[in-house]
């Protein structure tokens, strides 16, 4: 009984996500091998792609609420 628990555990494994709570299928049956080192260097380096242009996002719109109030301020002061 123990040893076809070990082979059901090893053929199909569920992980579930604490954050989500989604569920995740890992199947060992002749997939391809899976680099988790290279896939997490992968993914952080798209993290900091991703922050990186928030960033930028964040400056440009701030920029533009700046303009949009010194010209509100501008039509304000020809209105009086």
């Amino acid at each position: 009984m123990q040893i076809n628990e070990q082979s059901n555990h090893q053929q199909s494994s569920i992980i579930q996500n604490t954050n989500t709570g989604s569920l995740i299928m890992e199947s060992n049956d002749s997939a391809p091998s899976f680099d988790a080192v290279q896939r997490v260097k992968e993914l952080s380096y798209e993290l900091v792609k991703v922050r990186s242009y928030n960033e930028s996002l964040e400056k440009d719109k701030m920029d533009l609420i700046k303009e949009k109030n010194k010209y509100a301020s501008e039509t304000y002061q020809l209105r009086v």
